[in-house]
């Protein structure tokens, strides 16, 4: 609510979970990319 009444930039920090990029980049993606 305080970002909504105040003017000006506001940075929100939100935790993102990266641990699957790895397979899903390297190994899915490479696998997915053969079928086609």
């Amino acid at each position: 609510e305080h970002c909504i009444k105040t003017p000006g930039v506001h940075v929100i920090d939100c935790p993102v979970d990266y641990s699957e990029n790895d397979r899903i980049l390297n190994s899915e993606l490479r696998e997915r990319a053969l079928a086609v």
